[in-house]
């Protein structure tokens, strides 16, 4: 399925996190979601749209491509 994080996906996302200094509280307002939709899309029961996923990339300063490199995007 497209836009869902496997294990790899989130571990990088977790660890750019923690360098960053970035909540997860943090992550869910600059998504406009709440706790449990962050959750199940760190379970994979929820996609991570492509413009969430530029957004993530923006809050921690990477690179989208390295921070969801297994994840296939629409």
């Amino acid at each position: 399925m497209k836009n869902i994080l496997n294990k790899n996906d989130i571990d990088r996302l977790y660890s750019k996190m923690r360098e960053k200094g970035v909540s997860t509280s943090q992550i869910c307002k600059a998504l406009n979601i709440n706790y449990p939709c962050f959750i199940a899309m760190t379970e994979g029961k929820q996609p991570c749209y492509g413009k969430w996923q530029k957004i993530l990339a923006d809050i921690l300063q990477t690179d989208r491509k390295e921070l969801f490199a297994n994840t296939e995007t629409i």
